[in-house]
This record gives structure tokens, C-alpha cells and sequence, in this order.
């Protein structure tokens, strides 16, 4: 589990549920990425950082390729 986005994204949110809406995510697809099952790709990556006004290094272990 990818403990650092995890906090990433409670510190701005109150719901993984909430983050999700927020990028267009389906929350179900925001959990497996957080539980290390699915990858993210560079756009989507970037998409997240913006939205959660964090350091990139933070999704470094989800993004496809890494």
C-alpha cells in the first residue's frame, strides 16, 4: 500500500471518494491504484499532482514504467 499518496490525498480530501470525483477517477480505480494494482499513466500522474499540490515524487511508485 502506497502509504505517502494515501496521505497526499487525505490531507486535501475528506474521502478517497471525494479525490476520485475530483480527477475523474472512478473511486474503485483510485483504491487499486493505492493498493498497488493498477499504474497510472504520465498524464493521469500529472493530473493527480496537480490536484493534490504534491511533491511528483510522491507518485513515482504508480506511474506505468517506473
Amino acid at each position: 500500500m502506497d502509504r505517502k499518496l494515501r496521505l497526499a490525498i487525505l490531507k486535501h480530501f475528506d474521502t478517497q471518494a471525494d479525490f476520485a470525483a475530483k480527477v475523474g477517477e472512478h473511486d474503485t480505480k483510485v483504491s487499486m491504484v493505492l493498493r498497488g494494482r493498477r499504474k497510472l499513466s504520465s498524464i493521469q500522474a500529472e493530473k493527480w499532482i496537480k490536484v493534490l499540490k504534491c511533491d511528483p515524487d510522491v507518485l513515482i511508485p504508480v506511474i506505468r514504467g517506473q
